[in-house]
């Protein structure tokens, strides 16, 4: 069992933070929860950054073209989201992508996004989201509706072993020749190193 002690600490209010909680053994942590338009209730627990509830993932399809000479690679993705409650944008983890565009289309295939590339905002290293804004917000009308987020995105195959990155290995033939390949590690939050 799990037993939760929150107490208020001086300077919370000042820090913007709620107060500390102490869990058991000893580990305590602060959590904010953001009231803005720009973050939609986006919640921080300590270093651990929790997405807005607005949509929940159901389906994902994901390409990826890596280039093993150039170090890069260049992503699509395709997720079936269900709408849970009203929401002018959709917040998702990123980190050491660049997003080309974000398109975001309603149940019935029409287009919410800004025609022509949406707004994509990048949160804080920290944070490591990415939020693509609704030019025509989901209303109580779209929950419990599927609707679909497309992304384009390039991204670097790194040498963290973390995320999509390279790792070399000599030719089996004998020659000496290094060769490359494109591997990944996504545990424990290292999939948004590879696709947003």
């Amino acid at each position: 069992s799990i037993s939760v002690e929150v107490r208020a600490e001086s300077n919370a209010a000042s820090s913007g933070r709620t107060p500390l909680i102490n869990l058991e053994g000893g580990r305590q942590v602060t959590f904010v929860k953001c009231e803005c338009n720009k973050c939609r209730g986006l919640i921080m627990c300590g270093d651990r950054e929790l997405l807005p509830t607005s949509v929940r993932p159901e389906h994902y399809e994901l390409q990826l073209s890596p280039d093993l000479q150039a170090f890069t690679y260049s992503g699509k993705l395709l997720v079936q989201l269900v709408v849970q409650e009203c929401t002018n944008s959709i917040t998702f983890h990123a980190k050491d992508l660049v997003i080309q565009s974000g398109v975001v289309r309603d149940a019935a295939g029409r287009e919410r996004t800004n025609p022509g590339g949406p707004d994509v905002l990048y949160g804080t290293a920290e944070q490591e989201t990415a939020t693509v804004a609704l030019s025509q917000p989901f209303t109580s009308k779209d929950v419990g509706t599927t609707v679909t987020l497309e992304l384009q995105f390039t991204g670097e195959l790194n040498d963290k072993l973390a995320g999509f990155y390279r790792s070399a290995y000599p030719a089996p033939d004998g020659t000496g020749e290094t060769r490359h390949m494109a591997v990944t590690q996504f545990e424990p939050t290292d999939a948004r190193r590879c696709f947003p």
